[in-house]
């Protein structure tokens, strides 16, 4: 799936708070590959997706400082750029020791919603890929890199126009320790 963001920290207000924020464009289910849970309200749903709906999922930090005289900001409205967002959550890390200080400090939007709204709808800024069961993520890197490359008409021997990340051999460390535990 693809993912948008605002490059920097984006200034957030609500009434008279503002912090600055991350904004990314998320998908419903993104919420699994990351270690933030939504503890009020819930997440960016199919339908939020489908129908460009601008609603936020807010971190902690954003939620204790945008609302710190107001115990409970769903359903309230904040302003991103100009544009206003419906919290429609708020989340945690799981892992406050390494995950809380960036996601806790995160508003995360409907991709759409974040590429329609900012002018962002030429455009992914990250895609995330998971082979099928029996394929190489290494094959499906090589193969994706080379499609854009076709597409956007970039020289092969140009090899820093995509940044890519594999987690292919990380994840089979992990399992093999795992296994080796076990």
């Amino acid at each position: 799936q693809g993912q948008n963001f605002l490059r920097g920290g984006q200034q957030i207000i609500h009434n008279k708070e503002s912090v600055s924020a991350f904004v990314i464009g998320t998908h419903a289910g993104w919420a699994e590959f990351q270690t933030n849970r939504v503890v009020e309200g819930r997440y960016i749903n199919q339908l939020d997706e489908q129908e460009y709906r601008k609603v936020a999922v807010i971190g902690t930090r954003v939620r204790d400082v945008l609302f710190k005289h107001d115990p409970n900001p769903v359903g309230k409205l904040i302003d991103i750029q100009g544009v206003s967002f419906q919290v429609v959550g708020v989340s945690v890390s799981t892992e406050p020791e390494t995950g809380d200080a960036f996601q806790s400090n995160n508003v995360n939007i409907p991709n759409n919603s974040l590429r329609k709204a900012f002018n962002q709808m030429d455009r992914f800024r990250r895609l995330v890929m998971q082979p099928l069961p029996g394929y190489s993520s290494v094959q499906l890197e090589k193969d994706v890199k080379k499609v854009i490359y076709e597409r956007q008409k970039i020289h092969p021997d140009d090899v820093g126009v995509l940044q890519t990340f594999n987690n292919e051999q990380d994840y089979q460390q992990q399992q093999n320790l795992v296994s080796g535990v076990l």
